[in-house]
């Protein structure tokens, strides 16, 4: 229970790191998928997004100056913060996620994948 409140609490500057930080990602992840090949899509969407963050950022850093709100200011100072932790929270999230699914297996369910697992484990130590 103490997890799921965590989680939905963490929620709020997750979605809003996600909020701030939808733009620049998106066009990251347009121009990836305009790659040929797939071996290209990871580098070219790190090396985009980075591009369209340090823009995005610059871009956001000169509409502060001329606002000159504190606000502002201080929405700039957590933009970098709620997207590091937006990134963390979608990777704890997808771990909650797959323990949520294995604690719904049966007994026997949970039987089978332990013996599969044990079969992989021992053809990778008899292949070397």
């Amino acid at each position: 229970f103490l997890s799921l409140f965590l989680f939905a609490l963490g929620a709020i500057p997750a979605f809003l790191g996600y909020a701030l930080h939808y733009l620049p990602l998106q066009l990251a992840k347009e121009a990836a998928s305009k790659t040929k090949s797939i071996e290209f899509y990871s580098p070219v969407w790190w090396a985009t997004g980075s591009m369209f963050g340090l823009i995005y950022y610059t871009l956001a850093l000169l509409i502060g100056l001329s606002l000159n709100s504190r606000l502002y200011y201080s929405l700039l100072v957590l933009m970098p913060l709620t997207g590091y932790f937006a990134l963390r929270y979608h990777d704890a999230w997808q771990v909650f996620k797959t323990q949520r699914e294995a604690d719904l297996l049966t007994k026997a369910e949970l039987a089978e994948l332990r013996q599969l697992r044990d079969q992989f484990k021992s053809s990778f130590s008899a292949a070397s």
